[in-house]
This record gives C-alpha cells, structure tokens and sequence, in this order.
C-alpha cells in the first residue's frame, strides 16, 4: 500500500466522483474524500484490525466491534490512492460479452457462437458452424433470447463438466457424492467436507483447459480439503500444467459475467 495515500488526487470516476452520495441501503454506508464520494459496505467481526478489500467492484470494509465509524473512514481515507487504485484494476479487467439479437455472438467454452432465431425450430441446436439456433420469433426480445440460451448453457454445462469430473475421478480414485452448478458471486467451485462439489455454470463460457483446471481443484479437495502442499501435489498429479489455465482464470471475476 501508498504511503500518504490520503493526500493523493483521485482520478477516478464511480464509485469515486459522485458529488452527492445515493440513499444507504443496508450495510452500505459513503464518505467523502477529496471531494468525491466513495461507497463502501461494512461489515463486523470478531477480528482485531480493519480489513479492506475490493470485492465484486466494490469496497468491502471489516472491522472489529468496537471500532467507531470514524475510526473506520479514518483508515479508509489514509488508503483512499490504494483503494483507487484496486477499483481502477478492477474496472480495467477483461469481460465476456454476448449480443442478444439475431446474429449475435456467444462465447461458449473459449470459442464464439452466433445465434439465430428460428421460429420453426423445436428445440435448442448448436451446429458444426457454430450456429446456436433458438426456437423464436423474430420478434423476441433480448430478455428472451438471454433466458433461453443461458438454459442451454446450463445444461451444456452440466453434460461437460460432469465428463471433466468423470476423467479426473479414475486418476484420483475418489468420485463427488453430487456436483452442482453453483451462480456464486466470488467464488468459481467449491468442494463441501461431505463431497459436494459445486461449479460455477458460467465455466461454460471459457476454454476447456480453464474449465479442468477449475474441476481438478475441486476434486482434489475430495482428498485434500485445505490448500496445504499435499493439495498442490494432489492438483499438479491431476492436471499437470495446471498454472497456465489458473493464471488465465485469474483475470476473470465470477461478478464481471453478471452482464454477459
């Protein structure tokens, strides 16, 4: 972190820049630093120091109990050039985009799919030319055409990563009592102590080596559940390689595909 961050022009634009702050909602609370407002949701815990991060686009505030507010906005305007900075980073990452119209593009598993709309159609068809044919009229709305490609989605989803888990289960000799698609907000999988593993169905959208870097984390939590080197070894004997996919997912945020 800066030091005198305090001190330090923003030059940022939301959540730095509003001239006057919106209406508090729920743990969300504002302050004003250098003249611009910047939004922040608090939260306490049984913890001896303020933790700040940036988490989905947002800053994320813990502090102890007993700590004042103004204690708390104390802290944050002395980080406010670290805090700007980390906002800016995260608006500067990358983001999938798809085009909710006829001829428009999907990303689906690191490649691009164009939609056509096809009133005659019975079903979803995905064909050799990466067309993904919709069964509706011209006329429907974008709401509509996101509604029944993301199912699709879903359940592609579902057919490639329970064949991911399959792979990695022979290797490992250890298979998930249930696999669940997972819309979390930070987190791309999970592996439960009881082994249920839960993943992220937007994994779809990128290239099949990101998708068994995410599947063989999870799985090797069946044998490790923590990320001691035993797990690292466990993962590295599963997908050997496996730091290229994880620092390519690193650039992506389960929160940046709310929009896709």
């Amino acid at each position: 972190m800066r030091k005198n961050a305090a001190a330090e022009p923003l030059q940022l634009g939301l959540p730095f820049g509003q001239h006057s702050p919106p209406g508090v909602a729920g743990t969300h609370r504002h302050i004003q630093i250098h003249g611009a407002w910047l939004r922040y949701r608090l939260s306490r815990r049984r913890r001896r120091t303020i933790g700040l991060m940036i988490d989905e686009g947002d800053l994320a505030v813990t502090a102890p109990h007993h700590v004042s507010i103004g204690e708390i906005e104390r802290v944050i305007a002395q980080k406010a050039g670290w805090i700007a900075s980390r906002l800016e980073a995260w608006r500067a990452r990358p983001r999938l985009v798809a085009q909710w119209r006829d001829g428009g593009e999907l990303p689906f598993l690191g490649d691009t799919l164009r939609l056509r709309l096809d009133a005659g159609a019975r079903s979803v068809q995905c064909t050799d030319t990466k067309l993904l044919v919709l069964p509706l009229p011209a006329t429907a709305t974008a709401e509509r055409l996101r509604d029944t490609a993301c199912a699709w989605l879903q359940a592609e989803a579902v057919k490639v990563f329970t064949a991911a888990v399959e792979r990695f289960a022979i290797r490992l000799g250890h298979r998930p009592r249930r696999i669940v698609l997972s819309s979390a907000r930070t987190l791309w999988g999970s592996c439960t102590h009881d082994g249920v593993i839960r993943l992220h169905w937007r994994l779809v959208h990128f290239s099949p080596a990101i998708i068994d870097y995410v599947v063989a984390h999870e799985m090797a939590h069946l044998k490790v559940l923590d990320h001691s080197t035993r797990f690292w070894q466990t993962l590295e004997e599963l997908l050997p390689g496996f730091a290229e996919p994880r620092a390519a997912l690193k650039q992506w945020h389960p929160a940046s595909l709310d929009a896709v």
